[in-house]
């Protein structure tokens, strides 16, 4: 078993005992504020495996269904934008973004899983994700791709004032 499969495989389990089921949401419909939490990743960097597990903010600005997200890593700036999509019979939503703008020229497309929000503010979501790019920070000029899954709780509930896409 690759490094990366007990990775996920652990992420799975921790994200269970550290999110809890849906019933432990009371409201799944505002997610706007500050997200911090880990990504663990497995990439395909010129034909080798890497993986890496790194610390990670998202901002989030939610107008209506539409999600305007701003993933903050380093000196590295992503904005993406799509869709909060309510669960039927569900306490929890669940999102799908893709890049649209940044520091860098990326291609990603992020699916937000029980996305968790409570009155007090507190929430917590996990994610899966895919990209590419041949200009990430440290791999310019190299294909770079992978997937990760993601692990946040919401830390604020101020809007970020994330920005809509350049159209």
């Amino acid at each position: 078993m690759r490094r990366t499969a007990k990775a996920f495989t652990l992420s799975s389990m921790l994200g269970s005992l550290a999110f809890g089921s849906g019933a432990l949401a009371e409201d799944g419909s505002e997610v706007t504020g500050t997200w911090e939490g880990v990504q663990v990743c497995d990439d395909l960097i010129e034909g080798e495996f890497a993986n890496f597990m790194a610390d990670d903010r998202v901002e989030i600005t939610q107008d209506g269904s539409r999600l305007h997200l701003r993933r903050v890593a380093n000196e590295s700036r992503l904005i993406y934008e799509g869709s909060l999509a309510p669960i039927v019979g569900a306490a929890h939503v669940e999102a799908l973004v893709s890049i649209c703008d940044g520091t860098y020229v990326a291609q990603e497309m992020v699916r937000l899983r029980r996305v968790l929000t409570k009155e007090d503010g507190s929430g917590t979501f996990d994610a899966e994700s895919l990209y590419e790019s041949t200009d990430a920070p440290g791999f310019e000029e190299i294909e770079i791709f992978g997937t990760c899954k993601w692990a946040y709780e919401r830390v604020s509930i101020e809007d970020p004032n994330v920005p809509a896409c350049r159209r």
